[in-house]
């Protein structure tokens, strides 16, 4: 190589020699893989092919690429023996080959690419003013011709609806000489987001990309555009701008004791009242009412925005509520929300926000649609299901036939010994068929999800030892030696699911006194464990010395209706749910359960669970709620009608001293309720499901009475529909408390004592007409 400046400090940024001897051998280190077997060529047959490209030469930078492209020997000269010596010079044109290469790389991605959301995609000559390729998945978001002047097209497009703001964005950014001069200025990609109205609904959003390269054929530039349709993530940005921005529609002021009205704070969309202006609420409500409520809204709307239903549901909702209606403005229904909330309880002065919440609604009517296609496919899945009512059917029938067989023996037997025994056994079928079919709801609910855990303040002698105290008698009748091993030094309330909790204490140790034979032991104890035992508390152990299970049975213990079937246990009674919602109710309380046993050995159960204690102040007020009232001397509207169910309701409350007036449907209850004085019913007891009317329209029809206690009167549900669904209905008609039948007495007693205790109306249900 050549000896000058130049030439050095190429050598010495590449790290090549001077001298290349043993060529074309001696080069091939410098170049890239695929290019060796042209190399030799190349030197050897120069004459043949003057000028031949030796290709890439790699140097020591990593990622570097330089094209060298030799020269030819002079004209004439002949090879002779010994080594040829070669003359030539190089050029890097490592830039122009990767524009070139971007170019190709670009031109097919537009030929190939389809992605989902890209509705449109062009390709255009700006040097030459003319659009060279153009395809688009909507001819409604724009239709160009190929051949057509570049110009003309985007005068065609900037004439599009848009919003203003857009416009000018678009003008700028399209524009074929301020895309020129933007190449020129080093500036090759560039993008926009904009819309594109639509009456009647909503816009289009799109997002284009715009690429411009120099052609490496013609020179020219070139420009790629590609749209995509970007609606569904702008829709969402712009709406949860706008509740960033205006949440709301306004602020204002209720002063109920004076029937006024004042705004805080308003968009400009409303238009009446004035800000600051103190107006009567009654004329703020007939001017929403003329305007924009239709006829047959007016209920709904009366409901929401009475300042008798509002002081209502802020007394019975600890001094906030919600109210929604919709109404009709523009053509259009919008959904509106009002936040209600005390500023001055003692001077009567509400605080409202009302909010525009029509798009969140219809996502849920979307979400809805969506939740039904779901239970649609969810019940072609019923062999499960079947195969479960298969075996409550037949678990079923045990019990029940010994309802009906000792009925009609004791109905036949005049031997009032022989009758009273069999009466107790009719007693002791019944209580195994409700427990049958009470534990086979409470499954299937579990099963279904719609069982939450209701924490609550709860003393450490609640729990455990309460059920150990109701269960020793069972064991002393078999003189079983019951054993227990409580905490006495701990005291403090602790935080948890009472229910659940003595529920499952309830299954795992009736269990153990039922398949531990006479003499035995049974041990329960409860042991806080130190802080240190991640996610657990308390652990639960309940042993025995009775049966025990086999091997092959301990690994499906926890299936429902599983029993394994034994001589040792053909006498014992059961429904084979038990330990199937025991295990259920641990994973829901999050914790966990294992189990020992061995055939004839006995059973020893562990449950962990995380029971934390809790402060004095949350225990009294969970006392303070749990408080009830004396419900001696009160008088109570029945709505049954079920004769047997009458009676028995009827009987029950007379033994508390409770005066009872019946009606045999919701029509007639209905009926009584407004004949009677104000002030005459402490509470009304409804079932659900009557002729006539049923007790959830009775119970609207009550709460929509214009006189004082409409609102105030306790409505209970007393129903044989035990499920969540049944109570968020009866919730929602305007009912305060729930008893399900069979009726446990107490439970009546308790629920009646604290409803009619409580101050204050009861929330009509957002259903209720006014």
């Amino acid at each position: 190589m050549g000896n000058n400046k130049a030439t050095r400090a190429l050598c010495q940024r590449f790290g090549w020699p001077r001298v290349f001897e043993d060529a074309p051998e001696s080069l091939l280190p410098f170049i890239e893989e695929q290019d060796p077997r042209r190399l030799p060529g190349g030197l050897r047959g120069h004459r043949r092919r003057p000028g031949r490209d030796l290709r890439r030469v790699v140097p020591p930078e990593a990622g570097h690429r330089a094209l060298l492209r030799p020269g030819d020997l002079p004209h004439g000269v002949r090879r002779r023996p010994g080594p040829i010596t070669a003359y030539g010079i190089s050029q890097n044109v490592t830039e122009e080959k990767k524009v070139a290469e971007r170019y190709q790389r670009e031109i097919g991605y537009l030929r190939q690419t389809d992605d989902n959301n890209l509705v449109a995609k062009g390709h255009y000559n700006l040097t030459q003013n003319r659009v060279l390729e153009y395809a688009t998945k909507d001819d409604r978001i724009f239709r160009v011709a190929v051949g057509t002047a570049y110009d003309d097209a985007f005068r065609a497009f900037s004439a599009l609806p848009y919003h203003e703001s857009e416009r000018r964005e678009i003008a700028d950014k399209l524009d074929r000489g301020n895309l020129l001069r933007r190449h020129q200025q080093g500036t090759l990609q560039t993008s926009l987001v904009y819309r594109r109205a639509r009456p009647g609904d909503l816009p289009i959003w799109i997002s284009m990309n715009i690429h411009t390269y120099t052609s490496p054929e013609t020179g020219d530039l070139e420009c790629f555009t590609y749209a995509y349709d970007v609606s569904d993530k702008m829709e969402t940005d712009e709406i949860m701008g706008l509740i960033a921005s205006e949440a709301f529609d306004f602020i204002g002021l209720i002063y109920a004791a004076d029937d006024a009205f004042e705004y805080v704070k308003k968009s400009p969309r409303v238009l009446f009242p004035e800000v600051r202006v103190r107006t009567p609420y009654s004329q703020c409500l007939a001017y929403v009412r003329q305007n924009f409520v239709d006829q047959d809204e007016l209920p709904l709307y009366n409901a929401s925005v009475s300042i008798a239903a509002i002081t209502a549901g802020l007394r019975a909702n600890g001094g906030r509520h919600t109210a929604t209606y919709h109404r009709t403005e523009g053509g259009q229904v919008q959904y509106k929300q009002m936040d209600y909330v005390w500023l001055d309880e003692a001077a009567q002065i509400v605080l409202i926000v009302r909010s525009d919440v029509t798009a969140s609604f219809q996502r849920n009517q979307q979400q809805l649609a969506r939740i039904q296609a779901a239970k649609l496919e969810a019940e072609r899945a019923n062999e499960a299901k079947s195969a479960f009512l298969s075996s409550m059917s037949h678990d079923l029938r045990t019990p029940l036939n010994g309802v009906i067989g000792f009925t009609s023996l004791a109905l036949d037997e005049p031997d009032p010994a022989k009758k009273q025994a069999y009466l107790e056994k009719i007693d002791a079928s019944g209580r195994l068929l409700l427990d049958l079919v009470n534990d086979t709801l409470e499954l299937s609910r579990i099963e279904s999800g719609k069982i939450v855990p209701h924490p609550e303040a709860v003393s450490p002698d609640a729990l455990v030892p309460a059920v150990v105290t109701a269960l020793r008698p069972s064991a002393e009748l078999k003189h079983i030696d019951l054993v227990e091993d409580f905490p006495r030094d701990r005291q403090t309330p602790v935080w948890c699911d009472k229910l659940k909790v003595q529920k499952i204490v309830l299954n795992l140790l009736s269990n153990a006194i039922k398949y531990t034979p006479e003499g035995g032991r049974v041990t329960v104890s409860l042991k806080h464990l130190p802080a240190a035992v991640p996610d657990c508390r308390y652990s639960l152990v309940v042993e025995d010395t009775g049966i025990g299970m086999s091997e092959a049975f301990l690994q499906r213990l926890y299936e429902p209706f599983a029993q394994e079937k034994r001589s040792e246990s053909t006498r014992i009674a059961g429904t084979g749910l038990g330990l199937a919602i025991v295990k259920r109710y641990v994973d829901l309380l999050g914790g966990t359960i294992s189990v020992e046993s061995a055939l004839h050995q006995g059973t020893r159960f562990v449950v962990s669970l995380d029971i934390p204690e809790v402060d004095e102040g949350q225990a009294t007020q969970q006392r303070t709620q749990a408080a009830g009232e004396t419900i001696r001397g009160r008088r109570v509207l029945l709505c049954e009608d079920n004769v047997l169910n009458t009676e028995i309701a009827v009987m029950l409350l007379k033994n508390k001293g409770v005066r009872v007036d019946a009606a045999e449907n919701g029509r007639r209850g209905l009926e009584r309720f407004e004949a009677s004085a104000p002030g005459t019913y402490d509470a009304v007891l409804m079932d659900i499901r009557m002729p006539v009317m049923d007790g959830l329209e009775a119970t609207r029809a009550i709460r929509a009475l214009d006189r004082s206690d409409a609102l105030t009167v306790p409505v209970i549900a007393m129903t044989a529909d035990a499920f969540d669904e049944s109570v968020r209905e009866a919730e929602a008609a305007g009912m305060a408390g729930y008893v399900t039948k069979p009726v446990d007495p107490g439970k009546l007693y308790e629920v009646l004592g604290r409803l009619i205790g409580a101050t204050g109306p009861v929330s009509p249900g957002p259903d209720t007409p006014q």
